[in-house]
């Protein structure tokens, strides 16, 4: 009898079984095992980056995790087949591209826990950039409820602002607004600047006020009728300014310290 020829289609190949057949023992990694505990400890530095930003001083330990991650990594991999003088310059380059990030300041920080103030301002103190300016007062042991801090850096056309905000007693806020209505160089309602959406200071020289406002006043200002700017400051310059302020409801307790530019 003719045996029927073998087309392409029906033909299998010699291994066939051994393609398809289900592995009896246990799976193997692709990866050797010093690379899966490498990858365990990534995964667990990435949750922490993570946590790391929300509630602390967010890019700075941000940067030094992602740096102590890389180095960890490449130690794990140095006990593998890979040639070590790849490692140490991949090391090296790890390193030196987080230096690189080090040399620019954070482009935002916003903060509700009054703990991270003072690792926030040692941070931004580190560029010659805005910073936590030589006025502003230890406030937060006054801090009643309300607490946040703002910063944003200056880049290039646009002023950044460093600001804090919070709710005192009004006994504590009355005594802000006598202490610094003798150091202003200008007194200004704060309805009036709203009315303004900045207020003139010298139309002769074309000279404005223009300050950074927290979220703690009204979205429509005009309503405050009893919270004062008392100007520390101002080069009155519409376009690049630089101002600070700290802006007193007495009655309702709220505080803003601000310097913008």
């Amino acid at each position: 009898m003719n045996e029927p020829q073998r087309t392409p289609e029906t033909e299998q190949p010699e291994n066939y079984d051994s393609l398809y057949s289900q592995p009896s023992g246990p799976v193997q990694l692709p990866v050797s095992r010093p690379m899966w505990i490498a990858g365990c400890i990534l995964t667990g530095i990435a949750v922490l980056l993570f946590l790391a930003e929300l509630i602390f001083v967010r890019l700075s330990i941000l940067r030094l995790l992602l740096t102590g991650g890389c180095v960890l990594f490449c130690l794990a991999l140095w006990k593998t087949q890979k040639p070590k003088p790849v490692l140490i310059d991949l090391i090296a380059l790890i390193l030196v591209g987080n230096l690189i990030l080090f040399a620019f300041p954070p482009l935002f920080i916003q903060s509700k826990f009054l703990w991270q103030y003072p690792f926030q301002k040692a941070y931004v103190a580190l560029y010659h950039n805005t910073r936590e300016p030589e006025w502003f007062p230890d406030f937060r042991g006054d801090v009643v409820s309300d607490y946040d801090f703002s910063y944003n850096p200056s880049i290039m056309q646009g002023s950044g602002h460093f600001s804090v905000e919070f709710v005192t007693t009004p006994e504590r806020a009355a005594e802000y607004a006598d202490e610094y209505a003798e150091q202003a160089v200008y007194i200004v309602p704060l309805r009036e600047y709203s009315r303004y959406g900045y207020y003139p200071l010298d139309e002769t020289k074309h000279q404005v006020l223009d300050i950074y406002l927290g979220d703690i006043w009204a979205k429509e200002t005009t309503e405050e009728k009893d919270a004062v700017i008392y100007v520390i400051e101002t080069n009155g310059d519409w376009n690049h300014p630089h101002t600070s302020v700290v802006v007193v409801d007495p009655v309702t307790g709220r505080v803003q310290l601000s310097k913008l530019g």
